[in-house]
């Protein structure tokens, strides 16, 4: 299905819905619950709506005859796999997830997005033993596994499980981003630092950063991507033009892939008098104005204008 993801090509839904309870603060205002919902309360006023929506959101659903549609795509594209759910909680079981990566599998002329919340349970699965036979015998790196955090404490307790997911890529959507967060220490360059910092010997700790940075086959196991961006929708909760920045900038001295995808901006825009305003300024105009959301980089800061993709 075509989508306005602007970091992708198309969404892949063979599973529709996630079941209750919350596992994130970021679910709380969940746009593809909300949307759901709304749909399911029309289709259930007789709106003449997919089936689909017969079912309330925290009701999961599978689609089997969705299962093979990126076999029938020949065009090459940047495919969001579930971007209607999450493919880790609890009721996906490992077949279903099983079927749908063996469709990636054939489909080496797409790269696949997959994004959880869940982060145990989806190591679990990159552990296990299917997984593993799979590794062996097919080309993987057109799969990019990530997480969603939302704020320091998920940034704590997921990022090191993201970097034991044994795949080629991995990536972080910081999104919505509800609180500054430090992610530094998670990136490729952070280790490099402290050696360089203890022993004065910059080639050493290159050397020592790379040989750290390389898991035994070969492959690298840091975070390759990251997206961050600004809560939307009704009752959005504000996100600071100076909370991006930073991960602009963490991801910037170590040279990892930013793609900033939207942002907060005063709801009365000074920018349309031509006053020129550092950030702090901008979040203060937030605070006496109320925000919007902005889509188009042009309207934002130069320095926000982080694009790069790795996947494109």
């Amino acid at each position: 299905m075509s989508t306005g993801i602007s970091y992708c090509d198309e969404t892949w839904s063979p599973i529709v819905g996630c079941s209750l309870p919350l596992v994130s603060k970021g679910c709380e205002k969940c746009w593809a619950r909300s949307l759901h919902n709304q749909r399911h309360k029309a289709y259930l006023a007789g709106k003449k709506l997919p089936e689909m929506y017969a079912q309330p959101f925290w009701k999961v659903q599978l689609f089997p005859e969705r299962l093979d549609q990126p076999l029938h795509w020949k065009k090459p594209r940047v495919i969001f796999a579930g971007s209607q759910t999450d493919l880790f909680h609890d009721e996906v079981r490992f077949a279903c997830l099983n079927k749908m990566y063996s469709v990636m599998l054939n489909c080496p002329q797409h790269n696949f997005l997959i994004l959880t919340k869940r982060p145990d349970r989806m190591l679990h699965w990159y552990q296990s033993a299917e997984y593993t036979e799979w590794e062996d015998g097919y080309e993987t790196d057109h799969v990019y596994p990530g997480f969603t955090i939302c704020n320091q404490e998920e940034a704590d307790k997921k990022i090191p499980l993201l970097l034991q997911i044994p795949a080629a890529h991995r990536w972080l959507s910081i999104e919505p981003m509800l609180e500054k967060i430090d992610i530094s220490e998670f990136l490729p360059r952070s280790l490099e630092r402290q050696i360089e910092r203890y022993t004065g010997n910059h080639q050493l700790a290159v050397d020592c950063d790379i040989a750290a940075m390389i898991s035994d086959n070969g492959r690298t196991k840091f975070i390759d991507q990251v997206i961050v961006g600004c809560e939307s929708g009704p009752g959005a909760r504000p996100c600071k033009l100076e909370w991006i920045r930073s991960i602009v900038d963490q991801c910037t001295a170590a040279g990892v892939a930013c793609y900033v995808k939207q942002v907060h901006l005063p709801k009365k825009d000074p920018f349309k008098k031509g006053w020129i305003l550092q950030d702090d300024e901008i979040d203060s105009y937030m605070s006496r104005f109320g925000f919007r959301v902005s889509t188009d980089p042009a309207e934002w800061p130069e320095s926000l204008r982080q694009r790069s993709l790795i996947w494109r």
